[in-house]
């Protein structure tokens, strides 16, 4: 996870200019939402919505966790 997902993630966040005090919305609960999402959470921002994936059980996850 640390050699693809992670740094897509990251990259992303960069690319979209994440400053804290933003919120963002993350589009998928798979791995690379969660990449994502903890990226931006990095970055000082919230997350407002996490967007369901296939599964119904890993969106509940992510959206409990927030991340």
């Amino acid at each position: 996870m640390l050699a693809d997902i992670f740094p897509t993630g990251y990259h992303a966040t960069e690319l979209a200019d994440v400053s804290p005090g933003e919120t963002v919305v993350v589009y998928g609960a798979g791995t690379a939402g969660t990449g994502r999402g903890t990226s931006a959470r990095a970055a000082g921002s919230s997350i407002e919505k996490v967007l369901p994936c296939a599964s119904a059980e890993r969106s509940a996850m992510r959206v409990s966790s927030r991340a």
